[in-house]
């Protein structure tokens, strides 16, 4: 399963302008699981629970190219956000002739770029840029496991849980020329809160490995 969200603001190219704010905001949440679970589950060959799962939020403020600017506030956010799991889950007897296994694979990515001037801004007399806020922030919990209260019987039984979690603020600095250019505050934020985990717990495992 994959979830994305994508927020995006571009200011076109005009003579005069003054921009209050700008903010762009993307928020991405998934929930996505693969479980194999009961009191009676037997197969003569494998039993696999597999998810693969990706959640995107992406933001993107372009600015513009003008004679005189005064942009006051240029804000993006990017939230990517999402449960995923893949689980064997025994009430009784999970056999298989096979291997058992759980696997596990997601992506999470949160990307915002402030670009207060995208292709660059050619100013006459003032650019005031006030703030520019860049914030990312990736926080997922994944899990792969094998559990129950029961058994789990198999030639080779294991959990595997991988995956790639990345957070990316961007305020770019653009290319300006002219009179008086001013900007008060740049501040960029990623924050990486990613959970993962791979486990056999409670059950009874039998294996050859």
């Amino acid at each position: 399963r994959t979830a994305m969200a994508q927020a995006y603001i571009f200011s076109a190219s005009i003579g005069m302008i003054v921009i209050k704010a700008n903010a762009a905001v993307a928020r991405a949440n998934a929930i996505s699981r693969a479980k194999a679970a009961g009191a009676n589950i037997i197969v003569g060959g494998d039993i696999l629970a597999e998810n693969t799962a990706k959640s995107e939020a992406v933001s993107k403020i372009d600015n513009l190219s003008a004679g005189l600017a005064s942009v006051g506030v240029m804000v993006g956010y990017a939230y990517a956000q999402g449960t995923f799991e893949a689980l064997v889950d025994s009430t009784g007897t999970i056999q298989a002739g096979g291997d058992i296994n759980a696997k596990n694979t997601y992506t999470s990515l949160a990307s915002t770029v402030t670009n207060p001037a995208l292709g660059g801004v050619s100013v006459s007399y003032t650019l005031t840029a006030m703030v520019n806020v860049g914030y990312a922030e990736a926080l997922t919990t994944s899990n792969a496991g094998l559990s129950g209260t029961g058994t789990i019987q198999g030639a080779n039984v294991g959990a595997v849980n991988t995956g790639k979690a990345k957070a990316d603020a961007r305020v770019m600095g653009g290319f300006f020329s002219g009179s008086t250019v001013q900007v008060v505050s740049n501040t960029v934020v990623a924050k990486l809160t990613a959970v993962q985990s791979a486990y056999i717990t409670g059950a009874h495992i039998i294996a050859q490995a």
